[in-house]
């Protein structure tokens, strides 16, 4: 393979013109083998964009589909994506992606491209929703998810992907974090990891200096009432992205120990982490997560100074550091011997796919230092990949933050607690810090009504 071969070209495809190839391959989807798009006079006016980007439009979508396009006429559809294209193309394996994220994906896609014969086209989706049915009826190959299906009350069974343990052989595991491979509560492991985040505490340095380290709350609780006390004129030193991260961080456990499909809140580490919890909100360390969640307050206090730090994914520090230029950056402190919950991206294979071969080479492709070091340097996230540093971590970040992917972990109450029970778990704390009564009765009415809720999801098989 040659140099230039090996080398990762700089998107080929950006701004504008991604936005008018994404439309444009959503609709040539539609058309028959012969079928034309317009000119390019007419997709100019269409797009109200200049000749340029709708040549460079044309020119990527014809990358992914055989069109056939000559001088002073209207390109037209030789073939239909998923057959034989013709030419040196071979076949196309169809990934499911999230058009929130095609910019970050589109150069591994373009690289994977030249480099062999059978072409990855990507199939841009809105929704979660979408994405599930469009696997579950083999309309897309492999898919990558920004959040575990599971999580969001889908359940596992319903899954039609393959199980990639014979295939996640032919990786040597330990070049990457624990949490390389994704399972359910089966232990079928129907996902792979592509990059990692978790959360963490982003501080403003014009009011305080607060070293990277791995803190427990006890050790950093001193500080924030430091920073409250020298600084007057702060609505709150520090404010959370939600409790539900907090607890768990916390060592709060969910789920009966004898019964693990049972939900079980009234025990001794969740009751622990909500005596924390309640300390901080006490003493005004921070406010209730009802305060900040339904208009964005916390970022509008950041930006306008008046809190210290906040609660952030690392794929939010590209637009923090934006607003506070001079900051610090180290990981939402947790309880000794606690592990912390990781977040990731992952990409699952259709059982239904008969281009897993491909699926899986583009996965690998993924997996390399080459291509890790590009997608955390464009998406701010730690790479699956072991002793990688990003290029916006320095050496002591990287090294804390590393420390905390080594023992982090995807928490089997995920499986139980879609986002609707978490929700629940979060306005239920919320009204309780705010109105008080006794814990224990809190508890039980609290563990009623998400094991209703978690029945009731089951009875409606998402």
């Amino acid at each position: 393979m040659s140099q230039q071969k090996d080398h990762i070209k700089p998107e080929l495809i950006k701004g504008r013109a991604l936005e008018v190839y994404q439309d444009l391959a959503a609709k040539v989807d539609l058309l028959q083998p012969g079928e034309t798009l317009p000119s390019i006079r007419a997709l100019q006016r269409q797009y109200f964009a200049s000749q340029k980007t709708i040549c460079a439009a044309l020119r990527h979508l014809e990358s992914s589909y055989s069109l056939i396009r000559q001088p002073r006429r209207k390109a037209r559809l030789s073939a239909k994506p998923g057959y034989p294209l013709g030419g040196q193309q071979g076949i196309v394996t169809v990934l499911g992606l999230s058009s929130s994220v095609a910019a970050n994906w589109q150069p591994v896609i373009d690289l994977f491209n030249e480099r062999h014969r059978r072409q990855i086209r990507p199939y841009y989706i809105d929704t979660l929703e979408e994405l599930v049915a469009l696997c579950q009826y083999g309309q897309v190959d492999f898919a990558l998810f920004h959040c575990n299906p599971i999580t969001q009350g889908t359940l596992s069974n319903s899954l039609s992907f393959i199980n990639l343990h014979e295939l996640s052989k032919t990786l040597n595991t330990d070049d990457y974090y624990p949490g390389l491979l994704i399972s359910d509560p089966e232990q079928r492991f129907w996902g792979i990891v592509a990059t990692l985040s978790t959360s963490a505490f982003f501080v403003n340095r014009s009011f305080a200096h607060i070293p990277c380290q791995d803190y427990t709350w006890e050790e950093l609780l001193p500080q924030l009432r430091k920073l409250q006390q020298a600084h007057r004129d702060l609505l709150y030193p520090f404010v959370f992205n939600g409790y539900y991260t907090f607890l768990m961080h916390n060592g709060a456990r969910m789920l009966d120990t004898d019964t693990p499909s049972r939900l079980c809140l009234n025990n001794p580490q969740f009751i622990n982490a909500l005596e924390i919890l309640q300390k901080i909100l006490k003493e005004q360390l921070a406010p209730l997560f009802s305060e900040t969640y339904f208009h964005q307050s916390s970022f509008k206090w950041f930006e306008n100074k008046q809190i210290g730090a906040m609660e952030i994914f690392l794929t939010a520090v590209k637009r923090m550091k934006v607003i506070s230029p001079d900051y610090d950056l180290f990981p939402m402190p947790a309880q000794r011997g606690v592990k912390r919950e990781v977040y990731s991206e992952f990409f699952s294979i259709c059982a239904s796919s008969l281009n897993y071969a491909t699926a899986w080479n583009f996965i690998k492709l993924t997996l390399s230092e080459q291509v890790q070091q590009l997608l955390t340097r464009n998406m701010m996230n730690m790479p699956i990949r072991r002793h990688l540093r990003p290029e916006h971590f320095t050496a002591e970040q990287f090294d804390v933050f590393a420390g905390v992917l080594e023992n982090g972990c995807n928490p089997p109450e995920n499986y139980y607690l879609p986002i609707q029970l978490r929700l629940l778990i979060e306005t239920g704390v919320d009204r309780w810090m705010k109105y008080g009564g006794d814990m224990e009765e809190f508890l039980c009415d609290l563990e009623k009504s998400c094991q209703q809720r978690l029945e009731n999801l089951k009875m409606n098989g998402k």
